[in-house]
């Protein structure tokens, strides 16, 4: 009998202890792909029992459960196991804190789509945050400190360059600190994809992280394990994608031990590369500056050299084979080119020189390229009345002109200039109709020629483009860059 009795205490004292709502907490925000999700199978060696003290928060129901799995709801629900349970255990016996764990991760995600504007995912993890941190203020919870845990990056690689995975995560680290309230973004280095990819190209997601790492005060790469991780040790799983859970414990305990190293002494997990030997990558360094160019010289070594992502099969656009003239990069019916520099602002100049061979097509779409018209560059040709009508669009509105005696089957350069609420579009260096009324700010991710269109009869050339965060009413396109130096990220 005395068994029985003793399971019973022990369930009894586990239900108590639970029951008992936190004082002081670590709230950490866990977000990316599907290991951040959790896809291990089951594996009583490696589970973890609900540690007293720990916690994630359930928004649907606006309660905190015991941390065990399957942690997360909907899109970001575990389906089997996940490195939460060690995550919450490790951190609670370092610190000594309770730990609540926001789960907000969903599988199967690009970079991109975790960019703060106009975006679905960062959205709803901020919702989910937030209902958290609400939860803390009306239950008398102390938050000590607000952390988030970034795993993302096996998608991107071999369809983003460094430089371009660089700028959208250190927008994204921006964006969690100045929005979400987060103090410290803690990251996992993205192991090797070879079901999708080569070592070579996930190591350029890897350099970024490391790079960043360096020049990011808000910014700790908490765990450099998982290329070490195979399917031969038992810490990735056959499809050699997802972590098993014995890979996602030893995640769990680095990323928690980075918290602990922060917090006692300031400092950060040693790299044993440094900044120089990460820097020489994509022909030259990294780019930080929020400008966009590139121009072509007749060869794709030239616009490799520029920055432009090569789009896979696993991209939003499959460009298929570069061909490039004199004149340009030869855009035809659905294919085009796409960059990984993002770029916000509401002072800009906008500036592209370009032709099209085809009377009637939409021949350029910029920003995001998804849908609708908004923060999007359109222009149709009007075989009726033989002008060219041309539609810009901001984050907030459209604005269109209709443009006579110009004929899109020679190069034209046209430009597009927003500073002091004023936008301007100029042709071939000519002021055309009227100043329109505009403050809002417009956003690229992506471009593409040829893409996201309303015909599939297309096609043209396009032979340099630049957009940056100044007004430039006046000069001639600006000469091309092939380096560029990490400096001046905060």
């Amino acid at each position: 009998m005395k068994k029985p009795l003793l399971a019973a205490f022990c369930l009894f004292l586990g239900v108590f202890v639970f029951a008992q709502a936190p004082k002081n907490v670590i709230l950490l925000l866990n977000i990316g792909q599907s290991n951040a999700v959790g896809r291990a199978q089951p594996d009583p060696r490696n589970e973890i029992p609900p540690t007293p003290g720990t916690y994630w928060f359930k928004k649907s129901t606006n309660t905190l459960e015991p941390l065990i799995d399957g942690i997360g709801e909907d899109i970001s629900h575990a389906t089997e196991r996940s490195m939460n349970p060690m995550l919450g255990k490790r951190i609670k016996e370092l610190t000594g804190y309770d730990v609540i764990i926001v789960p907000a991760a969903v599988g199967n995600t690009f970079i991109s789509a975790w960019q703060r504007e106009e975006n679905a995912l960062y959205a709803r993890a901020k919702q989910i945050w937030q209902a958290a941190i609400n939860y803390c203020n009306t239950h008398n919870i102390t938050v000590v400190n607000k952390y988030a845990h970034w795993l993302q990056g096996e998608n991107d690689a071999g369809g983003t360059e460094t430089d371009g995975y660089y700028v959208m995560l250190n927008d994204l680290v921006n964006d969690l600190v100045s929005d979400m309230g987060v103090e410290k973004v803690f990251a996992t280095r993205i192991g090797y994809d070879p079901q999708y990819t080569s070592s070579a190209n996930s190591e350029k997601i890897m350099k970024a992280q490391k790079i960043l790492n360096y020049n990011h005060p808000n910014f700790i790469l908490s765990s450099v394990a998982p290329p070490t991780f195979t399917y031969a040790n038992g810490k990735m799983s056959s499809d050699l994608t997802h972590h098993t859970l014995l890979g996602l414990n030893q995640v769990a305990e680095e990323v928690a031990s980075a918290i602990q190293l922060y917090r006692s002494t300031g400092g950060k997990p040693v790299l044993t590369e440094n900044v120089a030997s990460l820097q020489s990558v994509t022909s030259g360094e990294i780019n930080l500056t929020p400008n966009w160019s590139f121009g072509f010289n007749n060869t794709l070594d030239e616009a490799n050299g520029n920055v432009i992502i090569k789009p896979t099969h696993r991209s939003w656009i499959n460009p298929g084979s570069a061909t490039y003239t004199n004149e340009g990069y030869v855009i035809r019916p659905n294919t085009g080119l796409a960059t990984s520099r993002s770029f916000t602002s509401n002072v800009f100049t906008l500036e592209m020189r370009f032709k099209m061979n085809t009377p009637e097509a939409w021949t350029a779409v910029l920003g995001r390229g998804r849908s609708g018209d908004k923060n999007k560059f359109v222009l149709y040709h009007n075989t009726t009345t033989s002008t060219v009508h041309i539609e810009f669009g901001t984050r907030d509105e459209v604005f269109a002109w209709d443009v006579s005696n110009i004929n899109m089957s020679s190069l034209h350069t046209m430009k597009l200039t927003q500073a002091n609420g004023v936008l301007r579009l100029f042709i071939d260096g000519t002021k055309i109709g009227d100043d329109k009324p505009s403050t809002a700010p417009f956003t690229m991710s992506m471009i593409g020629m040829g893409a996201e269109s309303h015909t599939t009869d297309m096609d043209g050339v396009i032979n340099s483009f630049s957009i940056r965060n100044t007004v430039d009413n006046n000069s001639t396109l600006p000469l091309k860059f092939k380096s560029f130096k990490a400096t001046n990220i905060k």
